[in-house]
C-alpha cells in the first residue's frame, strides 16, 4: 500500500535544544507524518520501521513514536518509541534502523497510523529521513488493506525535499508494504543468497538460516567400495589421484604420499576392520569424498593423519598454499570419531591444590569400557580459575580411579577451583583435548598444516584433534570456513585444538555454521574467529577455549597482537554465541568489534557494497564465562569508521 512519492527525498529533521529520551520534545521539535483512511483485517504480525537516516553531527541519534487511531476518531488506541537511532556524523552518510514495535490490538476501519520522528539529543544539526522508491518504509500487521491517503504535519509545514521540481505531491509518510525482506531486527538471522534485489541497503535478499545441522549423508553400508588400496598401491607412493567412480577403501595401516586427490565421483573410505592408522601426506585435496566413519558409526580405530611437504595446492582458482587439506566445491568430508562424541568437557567436583595428581569430576566421564569416554593415556586440560591468563595445565590420565576420578602427570603447577561460593559457579573446567582422529603437522617451523573448506562443500568434523596446526601467515587456520556462504549443515564439534600456530576455527564468509563442544589450549591469536563482518547465522555454543596467546610474529600483527587478542572475536551480531567459556586471554574475553561495513576480502564484493553490520541487531548472547581475562567482555564498534581507515585496511 503506497502513498505517491517522488523518486527521492528528504525529510529535514529540525535541530532541537531539548534532550528527549523516550518522551517527544515540544511540537516545533517533532516531525509528524500520517497514513488515513486505512482499513484491514489483523495478521498477526508487529509494526517495523526501515528508516533511511542521515546525522550531520557527533551525538546526533532520533527516535519514531508510532500511534494507531483504530477507527479514524481522533482517538489513539496504541502507540509505541523506537529505540535510540545513532547515526554516524559524516554528512551524506545515510544508514539504515530498523526497529520493530510490537503488535496490535484490533482491526482498523478507516483508521489512522501517525508517525513522529524528532532528534533526541540538544545538539545544533539538523538530520534528514530519506523517502522515495527503494528507501523508508513502515510495514502493518493488516492485511486486505485499503488505499490511505498520506499527509504531513511538520515544522515547516511543508516536506523539504532535494527533489528540485516535481507535479507529483511529496510523500510525507514512508511506504506501507508487506514485510522488507532486508529488516534486520527480526529475530531469525538472515543469510545472504544468490537471488538479486533492488531494494536497499544492501543487494543482497536474505532467507532463514537452518540452524540446527541437516544430518550427514551415509554410505549404506560404511565400506561400500568398488577397490582397495592394498590391491592398487604400496605404502609409500608419490601423487594418488582417486577418479570419478572408484570408491577406494584404505586397508593398510600406513601409508606415505605426496598429493592425494578425490575426483568428484570418487571417494576414499579408511577401513573399520584396521586397527589403526598412521597417513603421512604433503596435501588432501577433497572434491569427492573423504570418509572416517559416519555419524550413525564414528570410527574407533585411531587415525593419525600428518600433513607435511611443499607442495603448493591450487584449486579452482583459489591460491590454497601448503600443507593443505582443501575441500571443494561439491566436496564431501564426513570425519567422526568416537572419543569424546558426548562428553567433551565437564568441571571439578572438587578443588584441586597445587602439587595434587588427583581430580575429581562433576560428571561420569571415566569408564574404560566405553569407547567414547575419557581413559587412561588421554590427555586434558584443566582450566586456570585464577587472574592469571595462563593457568590452565594439560596432564594425562594415568589411573582410573572410578568413573568420577582419576589420577594424573604431571602433578598440577596451580591451585584450580572445585566449588560453588555463594551462588558463584568458580569451578575449573576440564576438557578433552585426545580424540580419536588426530590431525597434525610435520616438524614445520611456523608453517604447520591448516584447512581451507571453499564454497559449496559439505563439513561434518567430530571427534578430531588439531595439533600444532595453521601457519604464521594469514588465511591458514586449523579449521576454515573460507568464503564459502552459505553452509548450512555444516560444523565442528566435539574435537579439540591444541599449541595452534594460527586461531583455531575460523568462519570466514560463511554462514550457518555450528560450532559445539570445541576445546582448545595454547593457541596463538582470536581463537574463535568471525572474520569480515558478513557471516551471520553460525552458532558457537558450549565450547572450552583455554590460554589464549598474543600473536609476535608473522602477519596480521593487528588485533591479535598484545592485550587487543581475544576467545571470540565478534564482527556480526546475527550469530549465536550460548555457554561458552574463555579460561585465559591477555585481551578479551569476548570482543564485540562491529563496524559499518564489511572489511577484508568481502569489502570488494559488490553483494556487501553498502552492509552495515553494525545496524544488526543481536541474535544471541548467554550464558557465556569469562575468567582469567584482561576484559571478560569488550566492545569496540566504529572506532576505526570514525578514523576513516580503508575497511579492508583494519587490524
Amino acid at each position: 500500500m503506497d502513498c505517491k512519492v517522488p523518486a527521492t527525498g528528504n525529510i529535514i529533521i529540525p535541530a532541537s535544544p531539548e534532550r528527549a529520551i523516550d518522551t517527544l520534545p515540544s511540537p516545533q521539535y517533532v516531525v509528524t507524518l500520517y497514513a488515513r483512511g486505512i482499513t484491514g483485517k489483523m495478521n498477526g504480525g508487529t509494526t517495523s520501521l526501515a528508516l533511511e537516516l542521515d546525522g550531520n553531527a557527533v551525538g546526533m541519534a532520533f527516535q519514531a513514536r508510532v500511534s494507531y487511531d483504530y477507527e479514524g476518531d481522533g482517538v489513539y488506541d496504541n502507540s509505541a518509541i523506537t529505540p535510540l537511532m545513532a547515526t554516524d556524523d559524516r554528512v551524506g552518510l545515510y544508514e539504515w534502523f530498523r526497529p520493530s514495535l510490537g503488535a496490535v490490538s484490533k482491526d482498523m476501519k478507516n483508521g489512522v497510523v501517525r508517525i513522529e520522528l524528532w532528534s533526541s539529543f540538544p545538539v545544533a544539526s539538523t538530520g534528514k529521513l530519506k523517502i522515495g522508491s527503494g528507501s523508508s518504509t513502515m510495514n502493518i500487521p493488516y492485511s486486505s488493506l485499503s488505499s490511505p491517503s498520506c499527509g504531513t504535519s511538520s515544522p515547516s509545514t511543508t516536506v523539504r525535499s532535494t527533489t528540485s521540481s516535481s507535479t507529483v505531491a511529496p510523500r510525507a509518510t514512508t511506504t506501507m508494504t508487506p514485510a522488507d525482506p532486508l529488516t534486520t531486527t527480526t529475530s531469525p538471522a538472515r543469510v545472504p543468497t544468490t537471488s538479486s534485489t533492488t531494494a536497499t541497503p544492501s543487494t543482497t535478499r536474505y532467507s532463514d538460516p537452518v540452524v540446527n545441522p541437516a544430518p550427514a549423508p551415509q554410505p549404506a553400508p560404511l565400506v561400500d567400495y568398488n577397490a582397495r588400496w592394498s590391491s592398487l598401491y604400496s605404502s609409500k607412493v608419490a601423487d594418488v589421484n582417486i577418479p570419478s567412480g572408484q570408491r577406494l577403501l584404505l586397508d593398510i595401516l600406513r601409508v606415505q604420499a605426496d598429493v592425494i586427490t578425490i575426483e568428484k565421483g570418487g571417494a576414499l573410505i579408511l577401513s573399520p576392520e584396521v586397527p589403526s592408522f598412521e597417513i603421512t601426506v604433503a596435501a588432501i585435496v577433497v572434491k569427492g569424498e573423504f570418509w572416517i566413519g559416519t555419524e550413525k558409526q564414528p570410527f574407533t580405530s585411531p587415525v593419525n593423519i600428518v600433513i607435511s611437504g611443499n607442495t603448493d595446492i591450487n584449486v579452482d582458482g583459489m591460491v590454497c598454499g601448503t600443507k593443505v587439506i582443501a575441500v571443494t566445491n561439491g566436496g564431501v568430508l564426513e570425519w567422526h570419531g568416537v572419543k569424546g562424541s558426548d562428553k567433551s568437557w565437564t568441571y571439578l567436583s572438587r578443588t584441586a591444590l597445587r602439587g595434587e595428581n588427583r581430580l575429581n569430576f562433576a560428571d561420569s566421564y571415566v569408564n574404560p569400557s566405553d569407547v567414547r569416554s575419557w581413559r587412561e593415556g588421554d590427555d586434558i586440560v584443566v582450566a586456570g580459575t585464577d587472574y592469571s591468563p595462563d593457568q590452565a595445565e594439560k596432564v594425562t590420565i594415568t589411573k582410573v580411579i572410578d568413573a568420577n576420578t582419576v589420577e594424573i602427570s604431571p602433578a598440577l603447577s596451580f591451585y584450580h577451583h572445585g566449588t560453588v561460593t555463594k551462588g558463584v559457579d568458580e569451578r575449573a573446567e576440564v576438557g578433552l583435548l585426545s580424540r580419536t582422529i588426530t590431525l597434525r603437522s610435520g616438524p614445520v617451523g611456523r608453517l604447520g598444516a591448516h584447512t581451507m573448506f571453499l564454497k559449496g562443500s559439505t563439513v561434518h568434523i567430530e571427534g578430531v584433534a588439531a595439533v600444532g596446526m595453521g601457519q604464521d601467515q594469514l588465511a591458514r587456520y586449523p579449521f576454515h570456513w573460507h568464503v564459502s556462504g552459505d553452509s548450512a549443515g555444516s560444523y565442528v564439534k566435539h574435537s579439540s585444538v591444541l599449541d595452534s600456530i594460527f586461531r583455531c576455527v575460523t568462519v570466514h564468509g560463511a554462514h550457518n555454521v555450528l560450532v559445539q563442544d570445541v576445546v582448545t589450549m595454547n593457541n596463538i591469536g582470536h581463537c574463535m574467529y568471525l572474520e569480515d563482518g558478513v557471516e551471520v547465522g553460525n552458532v558457537f555454543r558450549h565450547n572450552l577455549v583455554t590460554n589464549v596467546k598474543e600473536k609476535t610474529s608473522g602477519e596480521r600483527m593487528g588485533s591479535d597482537a598484545g592485550m587487543a587478542v581475544s576467545g571470540f572475536w565478534m564482527t556480526n551480531p546475527d550469530n549465536v554465541w550460548e555457554d561458552n567459556v574463555v579460561s585465559g586471554s591477555p585481551g578479551a574475553g569476548y570482543w564485540v568489534h562491529v563496524r559499518m561495513g564489511a572489511r577484508g576480502y568481502s569489502s570488494y564484493d559488490s553483494q556487501y557494497k553498502d552492509y552495515r553490520p553494525n545496524l544488526i541487531n543481536l541474535r544471541s548472547f548467554n550464558r557465556n564465562k569469562g575468567v582469567g581475562c584482561e576484559h571478560g567482555l569488550q566492545i569496540e564498534a566504529t572506532y576505526y569508521d570514525h578514523l576513516k581507515v580503508p575497511q579492508h585496511l583494519v587490524p
